[in-house]
């Protein structure tokens, strides 16, 4: 549905088929909203502006999936890297993240942790965190400041991983930086 709105119909996704029913369906027990999840929107602002302007969406979901010029974490192969070189990739990420929650034009934070569930859930390399913490702290301080929410993603607990994406201590950091809105999705 989206991408046929995209591409040619001017339709909002608003009274798209599927949001239209789902509200009538679930009215007043359960709140459905339409939205886009926009990866990597600081790499070409202009691009995801134009997004944006394009419909009007009740949500927004701001994520970084690869590194600029790189694969997703998702497709990459492990093998090849070093810790440090993992460890590199990751504060590259923290920093597109940072970079991303500065330019702003999003709701909700999605993924905090995302090159966790393949680098370490995955291919069991250890990374440790705590050396990210102040650029973490950074990311979650400029989140909580602007009002945005913290996604939970919970597709981490049926995958080798093991746990949700951020975990509870960022989550509770997100809430000492003044954070007030956490969404938890279920993955399937």
């Amino acid at each position: 549905e989206i991408s046929a709105c995209l591409v040619g119909s001017e339709m909002c996704i608003r009274d798209s088929f599927e949001v239209v029913k789902a509200r009538s369906v679930f009215r007043g027990r359960l709140i459905v909203a339409a939205g886009i999840e926009l990866g990597q929107p600081a790499y070409d602002p202009a691009l995801a502006e134009q997004i944006l302007s394009k419909f009007d969406y009740d949500v927004v979901i701001g994520s970084v999936h690869n590194l600029r010029g790189r694969k997703d974490f998702y497709f990459m192969e492990y093998d090849g890297f070093t810790d440090s070189d993992l460890d590199a990739m990751v504060e590259e990420y923290l920093k597109e993240l940072l970079t991303m929650v500065q330019w702003g034009g999003f709701d909700i934070l999605a993924h905090l942790t995302y090159p966790l569930r393949y680098m370490v859930g995955e291919n069991h390399r250890n990374i440790d965190l705590n050396r990210h913490s102040d650029l973490i702290d950074e990311i979650l301080r400029q989140a909580a400041r602007s009002g945005k929410a913290l996604e939970i993603n919970t597709s981490g607990l049926r995958q080798p991983l093991g746990e949700t994406l951020p975990t509870l201590p960022y989550v509770r950091r997100f809430r000492e930086f003044g954070g007030e809105y956490v969404l938890s999705l279920i993955h399937i």
